[in-house]
């Protein structure tokens, strides 16, 4: 695939957020800049069609994923702490 498409570019800024989205082309691949964070841009987005939308849709589901897994750690967390209590009650 031609990544001269992913050459640094400023797609737009977030509908809801208005901070603003970058394209670049990494050692790795394209990757979205957003708010100081860097998301990799999956192999069936990489085409020509690539837009300020399709970048939303990957930053959106990246925070998703990243929600459900800081909620998974806090539930992890909360357990283990009543399980110290469990045992030191026990004592």
């Amino acid at each position: 695939m031609d990544n001269s498409i992913f050459d640094k570019a400023f797609l737009g800024k977030h509908p809801d957020t208005n901070i603003a989205i970058f394209l670049n082309n990494g050692r790795f691949g394209p990757y979205l800049n957003y708010d100081g964070i860097l998301y990799g841009v999956p192999k069936c987005f990489q085409t020509n069609k690539f837009n300020l939308k399709s970048a939303i849709k990957i930053i959106t589901y990246n925070q998703q994923k990243q929600l459900k897994i800081k909620q998974i750690e806090e539930k992890f967390d909360k357990k283990l702490n009543q399980t110290k209590e469990e045992i030191v009650d026990v004592k």
